[in-house]
């Protein structure tokens, strides 16, 4: 914590930043106690001379789970403003889900054409039963504006119970130009259940968030060319999102899921893989991604503008570069190098939880199929990041975003990504 900020309300300082030593130290524990079952049952077959493939299914899922987690923020001694006691935000929640789902799928191939062009249809109908219920154990850290008024009592419940109901399906075309290029259009629905976020305030608990639906089109192709030693596969994408979940940070209260709004997401993917030698092979894969919020409503006001498309970063790309020597009868000698660069992405919707573009270089080295008297082994000699970059992979912005101009602690959290790592594998297999 770089700076110190009036935690107590009846402070005429309240909500501003203050000169006083901040907190020596925070230490925030959590606990998830997690029970889950699931079965599914399929019946898969074909008709009409295989020229329909189909599957059918149910599938069934449960879960219990118990989360606690506790905060202590401790400030020396005598500082003035303070209280004279650590300050202590904890809480539990007990969740339940149920799930159940009936579905179906056919892939059609009828015989003109030379069964080069293929339909394929499915659907699937989803129920789900989410209930939680959270217990504010202590709460001494009062939110802040403008979440001023939904402080938590100690010993205070909430309990929400929500069902939800969804039918989702796919249609799929799809073209064999020759055996070795096809090309295909595909149309999909998509949902994601709705529930209760464990961080929420204890006036937003109760009614939790509701589901997440998409609209997704694709249109690609894929192809082996040049005898089969060039893999080449190609697609574009479209998707459109309806109340698009997001998880924001409340400052000094958690965190919370709302339903923003409006989203769409559209891209390019290319991938390749050739052949070039009988030992070289060389791959590169590039990702093209355009991500924005048509519309992010949150307290009534509309926040599109300014807020970010988490875990998107708008360019990809990898290239690697493989040789395997001759085999032996001691086995085969295969070296590998590869460069994934990633474009600047945010890890939630505030525009300050930026992580910058970084590039990983990691190589591999592997001696294959040692003989034994029973089965052989492999060794493999491999470093990642050799560069010892140093990157973030996830930031959490304090101050509580773009619709809150009061900074709680003028403190950006990141989680750093794996340094400079070297390792040797040693696998035996019969």
């Amino acid at each position: 914590v770089s700076d110190c900020y009036l935690l107590d309300p009846t402070d005429p300082g309240f909500g501003q930043n203050c000169v006083s030593p901040p907190a020596s130290e925070f230490i925030q524990t959590n606990s998830v106690d997690q029970d889950q079952f699931s079965q599914e049952l399929q019946v898969l077959g074909s008709a009409l001379e295989d020229s329909i493939q189909y599957v059918a299914g149910l599938y069934y899922f449960r879960e219990k789970s118990t989360e606690m987690q506790g905060g202590n923020y401790a400030w020396p001694p005598g500082t003035p403003n303070y209280p004279g006691y650590d300050v202590v935000d904890s809480w539990n929640v007990d969740a339940k889900a149920e799930s159940y789902a009936l579905y179906g799928q056919a892939s059609w191939r009828p015989n003109a054409l030379s069964q080069k062009l293929g339909f394929t249809l499915g659907l699937r109908q989803t129920e789900d039963d989410r209930e939680a219920t959270k217990e504010f154990i202590r709460a001494d850290l009062p939110p802040l504006p403008p979440f001023e008024n939904d402080a938590a009592q100690p010993g205070d419940t909430r309990s929400g119970k929500k069902d939800f109901s969804n039918t989702s399906g796919q249609f799929i075309v799809d073209y064999f130009f020759t055996d070795d290029i096809n090309s295909y259009f595909k149309y999909a629905t998509g949902y994601r259940s709705g529930g209760f976020s464990t961080r929420s305030l204890v006036t937003e608990f109760a009614d939790g968030f509701e589901p997440e639906t998409v609209q997704s089109y694709e249109l690609g192709f894929k192809s082996q060319l040049w005898e089969r030693r060039l893999r080449l596969n190609a697609a574009a994408y479209y998707n459109d999102y309806t109340d698009l979940q997001v998880d924001t940070y409340i400052p000094l209260a958690n965190g919370r899921t709302l339903n923003a709004g409006q989203a769409t997401i559209q891209g390019v993917e290319i991938e390749a893989v050739a052949r070039l030698t009988r030992g070289l092979t060389v791959d590169a894969f590039y990702a093209f991604m355009d991500a924005d919020y048509d519309e992010y409503i949150d307290n009534g006001v509309d926040l599109s503008g300014v807020k970010k498309v988490p875990q998107a970063p708008r360019n990809q790309a990898k290239g690697g570069v493989e040789y395997a020597f001759p085999m032996t009868g001691l086995g085969q000698i295969t070296a590998r190098l590869d460069y994934l660069w990633t474009d600047e992405f945010w890890s939630n919707p505030d525009s300050n939880n930026r992580n910058d573009a970084y590039g990983l270089l990691n190589a591999r080295v592997q001696w294959l199929g040692i003989p034994l008297p029973a089965g052989n082994i492999r060794v493999a000699l491999w470093g990642k990041n050799l560069t010892d970059e140093e990157y973030t992979v996830l930031t959490t912005d304090f101050s509580g975003g773009d619709n809150n101009p009061v900074d709680a602690f003028r403190t950006v959290a990141a989680q750093y990504g794996t340094p400079r790592t070297y390792g040797l594998d040693f696998i035996y297999e019969y």
